[in-house]
């Protein structure tokens, strides 16, 4: 595990902050602690106690600003043929993409290591290369161009759409989340997609809650935005299955337009 943590320079990615101003750096110095093995075979409820202990290690205070590790491993040892391996990491470090892909690297190091053979070369860019990519496009007239894209395309969106009375202009921002949870039968949705033979099951499924917002703000024409993970640069596209230690996180605008009596959305994906 160790052998594979130190393979990604990501993950000793350290923060601090100045004045307002977040900065990064990847602290060369730092090296990883072998992970804790706990024994749990006796326990009379071996499988619920290391469910108990991995959620209580997520209940922690874990922001990057707590003390406590940004990496952390633990195996869980829960029958004689059976173990848990619990890792931790925080979401500035890694993302969805890169954590398969380090688990796949420290696995393909057990087995090398079992066969006698060398540690294998570490299949991830360096968090330098990255930089210098993003620095590159940034002083390239195609930063330009695409700024200047998406600035039109943001333009040409309908207003944000809100389920607040309240107007959007000196609103207090708030980190709250409201979840609610609406579910379809199998055969409901089913009966949708055959009738919708031409439209992916994501699409239809972004389209119903598009509609469903609609009619709760009571708003023929408004702007949704959509939080996405996508891979790009040195770390895109193919790539992120060997070089995961780069990711993007946007935010995605689309305008959704119902059609007048046919309360279906048209979309307009930014």
């Amino acid at each position: 595990m160790v052998a594979g943590l130190a393979q990604a320079d990501t993950l000793r990615m350290r923060f601090t902050e100045d004045n307002g101003e977040v900065w990064q750096w990847v602290d060369d110095a730092l090296t990883f602690e072998l992970p804790e093995i706990i024994d749990l075979r006796t326990n009379i409820d071996p499988h619920g106690t290391a469910q108990a202990l991995m959620q209580a290690d997520l209940q922690q205070d874990l922001r990057v600003d707590s003390g406590k590790p940004l990496v952390f491993h633990q195996l869980i040892q829960v029958a004689d043929n059976r173990w848990y391996w619990y890792q931790r990491y925080h979401h500035l470090l890694v993302d969805g993409f890169s954590f398969p892909a380090i688990t796949r690297q420290i696995a393909n190091i057990y087995c090398t290591w079992l066969r006698g053979e060398p540690t294998p070369a570490s299949p991830f860019t360096p968090f330098a290369d990255v930089v210098e990519e993003y620095q590159q496009y940034r002083e390239s007239e195609a930063w330009q161009r695409d700024a200047a894209f998406w600035a039109e395309q943001r333009r040409q969106l309908p207003p944000p759409a809100s389920l607040s009375p309240a107007p959007l202009p000196g609103r207090s921002a708030s980190a709250d989340i409201l979840r609610l949870k609406l579910e379809f039968t199998d055969g409901e949705f089913r009966q949708l997609a055959t009738q919708l033979s031409g439209v992916q099951r994501t699409d239809l499924a972004l389209a119903l809650a598009a509609l469903w917002l609609g009619r709760l703000c009571n708003r023929m024409d408004y702007a949704a935005g959509f939080i996405f993970m996508r891979r790009t640069g040195l770390g895109g596209a193919d790539g992120y299955r060997t070089r995961a230690q780069r990711f993007a996180v946007g935010y995605s605008h689309c305008g959704a337009r119902n059609a007048a009596g046919t309360g279906q959305p048209d979309w307009q994906h930014n």
